[in-house]
């Protein structure tokens, strides 16, 4: 017996009216329409947008980092203290 798999429907992303400006903005579409004021701030705020984007992930990163260096130096401290109690014990 085959198992008959049911065909996902899929949602349709809408598409923020800004967000179509901001691309039309940045390939500069002037064949179309002209690029007015509102369009070229809505391309430059997607540009800003991307930019802060990169900017959260490299914090991000340099946090996560600075987490992985500090548990490698608890480990390294309480393996020390573990050595002085065996030392101490007799």
């Amino acid at each position: 017996m085959m198992v008959v798999k049911r065909k996902r429907t899929v949602k349709k992303v809408v598409k923020r009216k800004s967000a179509k400006r901001s691309v039309a903005a940045k390939k500069g579409a002037a064949t179309k329409r002209r690029k007015t004021p509102v369009r070229k701030a809505a391309g430059k705020k997607a540009v800003a947008t991307r930019k802060r984007k990169t900017t959260v992930r490299k914090a991000a990163g340099k946090k996560a980092a600075a987490t992985r260096k500090r548990k490698t130096t608890v480990r390294k401290t309480a393996g020390k203290k573990a050595a002085a109690t065996r030392r101490h014990k007799k």
